[in-house]
């Protein structure tokens, strides 16, 4: 299957989106008041994602994404590091 393994466990896609927004807004010194400021959500709705309790929507991820300089890819696929 090559170095990717599939994934399609909704509770660890949930877990890998939330720790990717959480790192790449601190990488980046944004709170989560200003995130989500920038991608036009409620300030709770990113402590949600990031706690892995709320299904992200597409648009949102993309405004986020957009947001943090970053594709959407990126927010969905387990860091190594």
């Amino acid at each position: 299957m090559g170095k990717n393994k599939l994934n399609n466990d909704y509770d660890e896609v949930l877990r890998i989106i939330g720790d990717n927004v959480l790192y790449y807004r601190k990488q980046q010194g944004y709170s989560q008041e200003k995130l989500a400021a920038l991608a036009e959500v409620d300030r709770t709705y990113i402590g949600y994602v990031e706690n892995a309790h709320h299904n992200v929507g597409v648009r949102i991820l993309c405004q986020i994404a957009q947001v943090l300089k970053l594709n959407v890819e990126d927010l969905m696929v387990k860091r190594t590091s």
